[in-house]
């Protein structure tokens, strides 16, 4: 017995794509076809919720705008549910002309204040942060130096005094900067990877509210 009928957009991030008209005429053909009002219809995923609402069956998919991120762009009616942190390790003072970092990738124009932060590309740091890639504390913006390494990145702090302890928002909170659907449109991506390339060594706190 026939319970049900959906499908899957496979451009929903896409407004003007045509193979969405496509699949939505396709999907209506093969309703008509079967002419059961009983039947359940759903299409859409978290991208079609927000593009094609016009076409909201009995039922939607929604995937990660629960979380509060959106496929698309920036949505200020999307609140982020999850935020990456990670603590201040040490903090150093560093002079003109060192370096930083493997290879020695970046290189101080004068003296400055840095902190190392415990988080690398083993638990999940994406190295697309290596390209103007910044952190943040307390609406404060921290510049990311040099490569990422396996298990910490550094900022430069010369202009705020960081304390070792201080959790730094990689992603996620309320900074609109540190929004994955911002951070992914920088580096060409798309937030999906910063959400599944999180290790399991990284710890996960579940707060209630």
């Amino acid at each position: 017995m026939l319970e049900g009928v959906y499908s899957h957009l496979s451009s929903s991030p896409d407004l003007n794509a045509a193979s969405n008209c496509l699949q939505f005429n396709c999907f209506k053909k093969a309703v008509n076809f079967i002419q059961d009002s009983n039947i359940k219809l759903h299409f859409l995923n978290s991208g079609g919720i927000l593009n094609f609402k016009n076409n909201i069956y009995d039922a939607v998919r929604p995937g990660i705008i629960i979380y509060g991120i959106s496929p698309i762009k920036n949505n200020k009616n999307l609140k982020p549910v999850m935020e990456l942190k990670a603590p201040v390790v040490l903090i150093k003072n560093i002079f003109k002309g060192e370096s930083i970092g493997y290879d020695s990738a970046y290189t101080a124009s004068k003296n400055m204040t840095i902190a190392i932060v415990q988080c690398g590309y083993a638990d999940g740091l994406n190295k697309n942060f290596e390209k103007k890639g910044v952190v943040f504390y307390k609406n404060n913006e921290f510049e990311i130096l040099g490569k990422i390494s396996m298990d910490l990145f550094v900022v430069n702090c010369s202009n705020y005094k960081l304390k070792i302890n201080d959790e730094l928002t990689i992603w996620g909170g309320e900074n609109c900067k540190s929004k994955l659907e911002h951070i992914s449109s920088i580096h060409n991506s798309i937030p999906y990877i910063y959400l599944t390339s999180l290790s399991r060594r990284v710890k996960r706190e579940y707060i209630e509210k």
